[in-house]
């Protein structure tokens, strides 16, 4: 039997060992490869996840815009609603007044048809003492719109003051008085004018209204009287 060619047997081994290392060469550089590619891969995923993220967040910033928005223009749309009921309120008083005020301008510039035409009930007398007293007798009877106020029942109403003297006043008004009741007087042009304390003397149906004769429960003069006028 011959003996083997150890030179053949090494060449044939490194042959093999030469093919395997090539072999594992081509195994590394493909795992490589691959690594490279997860990692580009892994990189562009983060990349896009980022931008996902991005536009999330910015969609997110818009929709609360947008519901603040929509919460912004509710809010002027109540304003709105308030400020149109406020006005419909401010017309509705404003014609209210206008029609209390045409009342009064009524009132004023119309007086009940039982009332007498402007006169003096006495003339002044010729001199002397005899002239003072017919000056402190003489009744003023231009009619002018008074306030009564009952201090018993603590009311208030509008009436015709068609005579006024030193010595009482005289009123038209719609309801009866009993002699000796104690009335307050003032003009109804001014809230503010000053009343007179009278006292019922009389009362008397007049036409559709009675005629109240109060005589003064304190001396006044005849700015006093006046002011009855407004």
């Amino acid at each position: 039997m011959t003996p083997p060619d150890l030179a053949a047997v090494d060449e044939a081994f490194e042959a093999v060992v030469e093919q395997l290392r090539s072999v594992f060469r081509g195994a590394c550089q493909s795992r490589d490869e691959a690594e490279r590619r997860l990692d580009e891969e892994s990189g562009q995923r983060k990349q896009e996840r980022a931008e996902f993220e991005k536009e999330r967040l910015a969609l997110r910033q818009e929709i609360t815009r947008l519901q603040q928005l929509v919460r912004d223009q509710a809010r002027d749309l109540n304003i709105l609603a308030q400020a149109e009921n406020d006005r419909a309120a401010l017309e509705q008083q404003c014609a209210a007044l206008q029609e209390e005020l045409e009342a009064l301008r009524s009132a004023d510039g119309a007086p009940p048809e039982n009332v007498p035409e402007p006169e003096l009930a006495a003339a002044p007398a010729a001199n002397g003492k005899q002239a003072t007293a017919a000056r402190d007798s003489r009744r003023i009877a231009m009619p002018c719109l008074v306030v009564v106020h009952r201090t018993e029942s603590n009311d208030e109403v509008e009436g015709w003051a068609i005579e006024r003297s030193l010595e009482g006043v005289a009123v038209l008004l719609d309801e009866k008085y009993s002699a000796g009741t104690p009335l307050r007087v003032r003009s109804a042009k001014s809230a503010r004018g000053t009343w007179l304390d009278v006292v019922v003397e009389s009362c008397r149906a007049e036409r559709a209204s009675f005629r109240v004769e109060c005589t003064f429960a304190n001396p006044v003069t005849w700015a006093d009287i006046h002011t009855l006028a407004g």
